[in-house]
């Protein structure tokens, strides 16, 4: 019975956290997606291309996926979740990131006429070409080395096993009488 109040007590907490989340990031993306379509079709209506639509595109998009990404983190947070503020801290980098680009690129091409600042967003593949490349790295091209060294040097190995026996003979208790 206990755990049952507990659920709903967190359930209630979940609910009210999306509600505050989403009433402070909405009017942000709302208000970021909207910036750059006045600015892009009304004022620059004649740079207009097929490039700069698909861009304004993927980018209400992305944001707008982030968006509910993040909402749904806030409510496992505040619920109790453990590991979704890490994963909610990427979701909110990346709509914080287009929110600014968008910002940025309205206000850049009203003062210079050209959209240079999503550029920006090349961050985010960047980031995730790091992290996937040391990961394939350092599983797969530096593991199979060190594999190769082992075998190919057999004194490496009998050090490595000496220190091991004396590793677990430090680690004996003496009995004293």
């Amino acid at each position: 019975h206990d755990l049952i109040i507990m659920a709903r007590g967190a359930e209630k907490k979940a609910s009210q956290a999306k509600s505050v989340a989403a009433k402070t990031y909405f009017p942000i993306l709302c208000g970021t997606n909207g910036l750059y379509a006045v600015v892009r079709c009304l004022v620059g209506f004649s740079s207009l291309n097929w490039f700069t639509c698909m861009r304004a595109a993927s980018m209400a998009l992305s944001s707008y996926t982030m968006y509910g990404f993040v909402i749904e983190a806030a409510a496992q947070n505040n619920a109790g979740g453990k590991n979704a503020q890490i994963a909610g801290s990427h979701y909110f980098d990346i709509y914080a990131l287009v929110s600014f680009v968008q910002i940025l690129a309205s206000v850049e091409f009203l003062i210079r006429g050209t959209e240079y600042s999503w550029y920006l967003t090349l961050i985010v593949p960047a980031f995730a070409a790091y992290y996937g490349g040391t990961f394939v790295f350092n599983n797969f091209i530096k593991g199979k080395e060190k594999d190769d060294e082992e075998e190919e040097d057999p004194v490496m190995a009998a050090k490595r096993e000496r220190r091991q026996a004396l590793k677990e003979k430090r680690g004996r208790v003496k009995m004293v009488r």
